[in-house]
């Protein structure tokens, strides 16, 4: 944590030692410093609470990965979106739903479209914020017809 951060990563560090008797605490922690636009140290926050064992779900990488997103950080939201398979952690729509999005602001609009199509193989079903992003990603990429073709997919 220290190497970007030094002040807040000292303060994430002293929170991890009540994380293990407090779980939901460390979801709150995440959203914080989403809420703050610090995406690295939420990416560091989570790496440690892996390396100190800690519990790690669902809602803490769709935490992440949002915080990612929103900071334009879409590289590190696909590299948190990718590692889920290493630790055994199935995404959900709002996993997909974040990392869509993620793309979407990063003018991405082709990766946004492989993940809405990676949906139905990895058993999530699609919902309109999912076409939602996608059809944004498509009209940044001046790609009007295909945001179109996406719109009529949504209302089937």
């Amino acid at each position: 944590l220290a190497r970007h951060d030094p002040i807040a990563a000292d303060d994430v560090k002293a929170a991890l030692l009540s994380w293990p008797s407090r779980p939901k605490l460390s979801v709150l922690a995440l959203k914080e410093l989403a809420q703050r636009s610090r995406p690295l140290l939420a990416v560091q926050a989570l790496e440690c609470m892996r390396t100190q064992q800690l519990e790690v779900n669902i809602f803490h990488y769709n935490t992440v990965i949002g915080a990612c997103g929103k900071a334009g950080h879409w590289r590190l939201a696909l590299s948190v979106f990718t590692s889920l398979s290493n630790f055994e952690v199935e995404p959900t729509d709002s996993t997909f739903n974040a990392a869509i999005s993620a793309c979407e602001k990063g003018g991405r609009w082709q990766l946004a479209l492989h993940l809405l199509n990676w949906m139905p193989e990895a058993k999530v079903v699609a919902d309109g914020i999912s076409y939602n992003a996608a059809i944004s990603a498509s009209r940044k990429g001046s790609r009007w017809q295909l945001a179109i073709e996406l719109a009529g997919c949504m209302r089937e």
